[in-house]
C-alpha cells in the first residue's frame, strides 16, 4: 500500500510539473574580453551581436524580427546574441522574464560600451565566418534587411 502511495505522489508531482511555464533564461554579465572570445570561438558561422537597452523604443521594435530570424537560420550557420547597456542586470531580467527570447541575452559592463563603440543603440555588428566584422549599422534594422544580409554572408 506504500509503494502505491508514493507511486501515486510521484505521479502527481510529476504532472503539476508539466504544466509549470518554463522560467524565462537568466541573464548574465558579460565583459569586452567574454564577448570578444566568444565571438572569436564562433569561427565557422556567421555571429549577429545586437546592442540594445529595454527603454530604446527602436531596439523593441527590432526584437521580434531578431527572434524569428534566430529561428530561420541554424545554429550550425548564425550565431546571434544580444548585449543590454542597461544600468542593471535587474531591468534586463526583469526584461528577459516577460519576453523570452529564443537566443543569449547578456547585461554588458561599460567596457563593453566603450571596446565595441556604442555611441548609439541599436547597433547590430555582424562578423563573417572567418571572424571578420562584416556589418556594422546602428539604429533599426528590419527583419527582412537582416535575413538578407544574413543569406549572403551565410552563403560565402
Amino acid at each position: 500500500m506504500l509503494r502505491i502511495k508514493i507511486f501515486v505522489m510521484s505521479a502527481l508531482v510529476l504532472a503539476l510539473l508539466s504544466v509549470v511555464p518554463a522560467q524565462a533564461a537568466s541573464v548574465e554579465g558579460i565583459n569586452h574580453i567574454g564577448l570578444l572570445k566568444a565571438i572569436n570561438a564562433a569561427r565557422g558561422k556567421v555571429v549577429v551581436v545586437n546592442f540594445f537597452a529595454t527603454w530604446c523604443m527602436p531596439c523593441l521594435q527590432e526584437i521580434p524580427g531578431l527572434m524569428n530570424i534566430r529561428s530561420s537560420f541554424s545554429e550550425d550557420d548564425v550565431m546571434m546574441v544580444s548585449v543590454s547597456v542597461d544600468k542593471s542586470i535587474e531591468e534586463v531580467q526583469d526584461f528577459v522574464d516577460t519576453n523570452p527570447f529564443n537566443y543569449p541575452v547578456y547585461w554588458g559592463d561599460d567596457a563593453v560600451a566603450r571596446v565595441f563603440q556604442i555611441s548609439a543603440i541599436p547597433k547590430l555588428l555582424i562578423y563573417s565566418q572567418q571572424g571578420a566584422l562584416a556589418v556594422k549599422h546602428e539604429g533599426f534594422v528590419s527583419e527582412d534587411e537582416l535575413r538578407e544580409m544574413l543569406k549572403e554572408l551565410v552563403a560565402k
